[in-house]
């Protein structure tokens, strides 16, 4: 009896490391498979895709920028007088009541447009 169970023995490490070879064969064909499948077509469209995928990442990252702009200018316009001062002054002309403003004009550029009006 022990000599038949040493006989036995070898058989079933020889199919048990088939089946271990076999199935290791199978995961490595299936995980093979997707990328075989990639035609030339595909692979070109799967470059487009990357390509877009790199503009749009270069996009969010300008685009992130400028509402980090946006986002500094809120807050100086929110919390800064200065900065409410020098846009009152320079984009609306404003002034304070005890200030008067003069404006000068070019007399070369008026004579010329005077001039251009009598011929």
């Amino acid at each position: 009896m022990g000599a038949a169970l040493s006989i036995r023995e070898p058989r079933t490490w020889l199919r048990w490391s088939l089946r271990a070879g076999i199935a290791a064969a199978v995961v490595l064909i299936l995980s093979a498979l997707p990328y075989g499948r990639l035609s030339g077509s595909d692979q070109g469209k799967l470059g487009a895709m990357r390509q877009e995928l790199a503009r749009v990442k270069a996009d969010i990252g300008q685009t992130s920028e400028e509402l980090r702009d946006r986002r500094r200018r809120v807050d100086s316009l929110k919390n800064d007088t200065q900065t409410i001062e020098t846009i009152a002054r320079q984009e609306l002309h404003m002034l304070y009541p005890h200030e008067k403003t003069l404006r000068l004009s070019d007399v070369e550029s008026a004579q010329n447009s005077t001039a251009e009006g009598v011929r």
